[in-house]
């Protein structure tokens, strides 16, 4: 995955990726997530390829508000999945530390940005001609991959105070 990542306080950002399978019966089945501090964002390019981003770690670069950064991550080990008809995939980023870097009860808002300048992607191979050899698992069948059924999207993971 490659973000562009534009921060508005602070001077750095967790990301969280979240990859799951959505059912038209509404089922949730997680698949993978991938988890990536903005300020390691140096990429060790000998050890990365196409489907794995490893990261150095062996320099933190804070981040300034206002500016936009290329962030490039992966989900945390690689995975095989069918998509099956009627299903669809969604990608969740999620902040999961939220005061990182920022005073005691200070918000600060993440931006992704993708345009022609800032074209920020996911890669998925696919192989085009596999096909299902069994139905799709019944919801949270599956060991280590919990289903849920879709609850309604909260823009900004912010609920209304009430």
């Amino acid at each position: 995955m490659r973000l562009y990542l534009g921060i508005d306080r602070g001077d750095d950002a967790d990301l969280a990726l979240t990859l799951k399978d959505i059912g038209p019966d509404g089922n949730v089945l997680f698949l993978q997530s991938g988890l990536r501090r903005a300020s390691f964002r140096e990429i060790d390019e000998v050890q990365s390829h196409a489907d794995e981003v490893v990261p150095t770690f062996r320099k933190s670069e804070k981040l300034e508000p206002g500016k936009i950064y290329e962030i490039r991550m992966s989900l945390i080990g690689p995975i095989a999945h069918v998509v099956r008809s009627g299903h669809s995939l969604e990608l969740t980023i999620g902040a999961p530390s939220a005061n990182r870097g920022l005073p005691a009860g200070a918000i600060s808002i993440n931006r992704v940005y993708h345009s022609e300048k800032y074209p920020s992607k996911i890669l998925l191979p696919i192989l085009p001609n596999a096909v299902a050899k069994a139905p799709a698992p019944e919801c949270g069948m599956l060991r280590g991959q919990p289903c849920r059924k879709e609850t309604s999207f909260c823009p900004g993971g912010l609920l209304p105070l009430q």
